[in-house]
């Protein structure tokens, strides 16, 4: 309408705030809470598309080594904030379990500070790491 473009022309209008996030992020080493003499780094490759966030998370051993690549699923950018899960599977006893990893980020400039939950039936610590961007 008129009016929106006259308050658009005028910088009336909050416009929300765009973060970028595609690329690539990188953890430090974190320990596994079940087996903290497994050591990791996660790696995050990120593509947005508008609000939504697609790519992978790599969990790497701390030579480099791939131990699992997972896809990122319903992932999401509002403001700083970058949420997805990923989806895995463990045995428990002879029965095969799925559960959702949850990562709740916080995009600063070249870092984001995640959180990390999970559904997992037998607990879950919850985790805290940094990615910093590659």
């Amino acid at each position: 309408s008129f009016t929106g473009a006259v308050k658009d022309l005028l910088g009336l209008v909050q416009r929300p705030e765009v973060v970028a996030v595609e690329g690539r992020w990188t953890s430090a080493e974190l320990a596994n809470p079940f087996a903290p003499e497994t050591r990791y780094r996660v790696v995050l490759d990120f593509q947005a598309r508008g609000d939504a966030v697609v790519g992978n998370l790599t969990e790497q051993r701390p030579d480099g080594r791939t131990m699992v690549q997972r896809g990122i699923l319903e992932g999401k950018l509002d403001g700083r904030s970058v949420t997805f899960h990923t989806l895995q599977q463990s045995l428990m006893g002879s029965e095969t379990v799925s559960f959702r990893n949850y990562y709740r980020g916080v995009v600063d400039n070249d870092s984001i500070r995640f959180t990390l939950e999970s559904d997992r039936p037998w607990g879950f610590p919850t985790q805290t790491f940094l990615a910093v961007r590659d």
